[in-house]
């Protein structure tokens, strides 16, 4: 409705909920991040927002310069009192209800305001809705889950240990603050290529980015946030990953196009290497406080 290219639209929703994800401090992610380095989540928040938020500006200002200016078409008014079903979910995912109760409570809130704005809305129509929705998401579904399936069997194998080893003895080769931070990002990128899931790449590699950290003293709260960027960033381009592919099943567009169109998550990346090669004064000042 808006003439707006549909998937640089959509590459923008990624980069949005991978901004969120990244930031939030009730995602599954953050929590995981936070606890299997020894810091609290507001620590690892405070440490990301220095990143994120010049990968934002940047995001913001790339979308401002490619978007289509085009007079919007007028669209049929709805009525404000339907986002309340979704508001709804969002503050009781907030309160920290389970995900299944907190999803079941929107879908009845939201069959109960279909009825009362649309007398004809029905049971049957609210079930063949359902269906609807089901139906849009099996491909999805059945492609998900083989490859967690896959996943696990790389991990039952080994492999995801190996490799986690592998970087470990590495990064035990050199010293160095920097080389920590190097050895934790590839860690946790490469974990999630294989696994194409957040908070199994951060449970799998965690605890061998703690010991990376520890021997290259890193700071707790910045293991985490690198490991978290890295994971979410990483997970957001793969052609494989669940959002690539929920996403564009949802628009009908092929994944290695919406790679393409994820400018935030390419831009987190690159912000976020930039500020692993620029020490700045601030790690200066720390090592001087600090000399061992």
């Amino acid at each position: 409705a808006a003439g707006i290219d549909r998937a640089l639209m959509i590459g923008a929703v990624i980069g949005g909920a991978t901004f969120g994800d990244n930031l939030s401090v009730i995602s599954d992610t953050a929590i995981a991040a936070a606890r299997t380095q020894g810091c609290s989540v507001r620590e690892k928040f405070r440490e990301n927002l220095k990143i994120a938020l010049p990968a934002a500006a940047l995001a913001l200002v790339v979308l401002a310069m490619v978007g289509d200016a085009s007079p919007a078409q007028s669209v049929e008014q709805a009525s404000p009192w339907l986002v309340l079903p979704y508001v709804l979910v969002l503050v009781l995912a907030v309160l920290g209800l389970d995900v299944l109760v907190v999803l079941g409570i929107g879908l009845v809130v939201a069959g109960l305001f279909g009825y009362a704005n649309a007398p004809d809305y029905g049971v049957a129509t609210f079930a063949a809705d359902i269906y609807a929705g089901f139906e849009s998401v099996v491909e999805i579904t059945l492609l998900a889950l083989f490859i967690g399936g896959l996943g696990a069997l790389i991990k039952a194998s080994g492999g995801l240990h190996w490799l986690a080893a592998q970087i470990s003895r590495i990064a035990r080769g050199s010293s160095g603050r920097r080389t920590g931070e190097w050895s934790i990002a590839a860690l946790a990128a490469v974990t999630n290529v294989f696994t194409a899931n957040n908070t199994v790449a951060i449970l799998i590699s965690g605890s061998v980015a703690r010991d990376i950290a520890e021997r290259h003293a890193v700071p707790p709260a910045r293991a985490a946030s690198l490991l978290d960027i890295f994971v979410c960033s990483v997970q957001s381009l793969l052609p494989y990953g669940a959002q690539i592919l929920l996403a564009a099943s949802l628009a009908g567009l092929s994944p290695l196009v919406l790679v393409g169109k994820a400018h935030y998550c390419w831009f987190l990346l690159g912000v976020t290497v930039l500020f692993m090669l620029l020490p700045g004064k601030r790690r200066a000042l720390r090592a001087l406080d600090d000399p061992a």
